[in-house]
């Protein structure tokens, strides 16, 4: 018998945009998660979470996403790519975790989505998104290698 706790991961999936790729790759991610590894997953879609804006004060939603985050081992973030950032479904997400924010020090992946074309205009795709997101929430991320 396997005494070990399975990892906590939260995945977050920041398109809000119904039947969206994004939410599939991240579920494509989850799925292969828990076939290899023994994880539980917390999910958050941010396309039905109730955030508050920058300076209106934390909500409900605000204190439940901070303690997911908290009690992670790692992070797991779907979300689209728009002008070389990420969504502001996302964006919101990451301003409710506070500052400091609980995803410092944390491991971070990110699953960017690009909109068709974006990677040879930006040349770089992906990377503004993971610079922002080292920059605000002092997270260890990382791009999600491609399951295949």
């Amino acid at each position: 018998m396997d005494d070990h706790k399975p990892l906590h991961i939260l995945a977050a999936s920041g398109s809000s945009r119904p039947a969206n790729y994004t939410r599939r790759v991240l579920a494509l991610a989850v799925d292969e998660l828990q076939t290899r590894y023994q994880v539980q997953v917390d999910l958050i879609d941010l396309s039905t979470a109730d955030f508050p804006f920058p300076g209106q004060g934390p909500s409900r939603a605000t204190h439940q996403a901070q303690e997911l985050v908290k009690g992670a081992a790692g992070i797991l973030l779907a979300t689209p790519e728009y002008h070389g950032s990420y969504s502001s479904a996302m964006k919101r997400f990451i301003e409710n975790l506070g500052f400091p924010s609980t995803l410092a020090g944390k491991p971070v992946a990110l699953l960017p989505q690009r909109v068709l074309g974006s990677e040879e205009r930006s040349g770089h795709y992906g990377r503004a998104s993971m610079d922002a997101l080292r920059g605000k929430g002092q997270a260890r991320a990382r791009p999600a290698p491609c399951v295949g």
